[in-house]
């Protein structure tokens, strides 16, 4: 049984069949995921109450706590809440009795107060570590609590 000196070709491919049809996969990948994200766009599982809760605690926490007298809600910048709606913004602190740390309330316009919110008011909240004043080491479990209206 003698062996041959040349090397069969079988399961072998050629290269440039090879690059055209990773190049088609590659094209019909791009392709789906184009189509899909212009399809799915209007899809946004997030509202205006949840967006403006994020960006308000991203300003106001500090090292992922609130200290009441250090982080001031009327200091809240004005891209903390959403453009052309009344925002009311609070942090509860729920030690015995549900009590408000402090809150504010900015119109549409960012100038002014437009008023307590109405009943259908669109609400978020979320717990937040509130730092209590007359003891700096201890930390309560608050509440930030957001009200969008138009």
């Amino acid at each position: 049984m003698s062996r041959s000196l040349r090397p069969e070709k079988r399961g072998q491919t050629e290269p440039v069949a090879a690059l055209v049809a990773v190049a088609a996969v590659c094209l019909a990948m791009s392709l789906y995921a184009g189509y899909a994200g212009d399809a799915l766009s209007g899809t946004n599982d997030r509202s205006v109450e949840e967006t403006a809760l994020d960006a308000v605690w991203t300003e106001l926490s500090e090292d992922g706590l609130y200290t009441p007298g250090k982080n001031s809600l009327r200091a809240l910048p004005r891209r903390a809440v959403p453009e052309g709606y009344h925002v009311r913004v609070a942090v509860e602190n729920p030690l015995g009795e549900r009590q408000v740390v402090e809150s504010t309330r900015v119109d549409a316009h960012g100038d002014g107060d437009p008023g307590p919110p109405p009943d259908d008011a669109h609400t978020a909240s979320r717990p937040i570590p509130v730092v209590n004043e007359e003891l700096p080491g201890d930390v309560n479990v608050g509440r930030l609590r957001v009200e969008v209206w138009q």
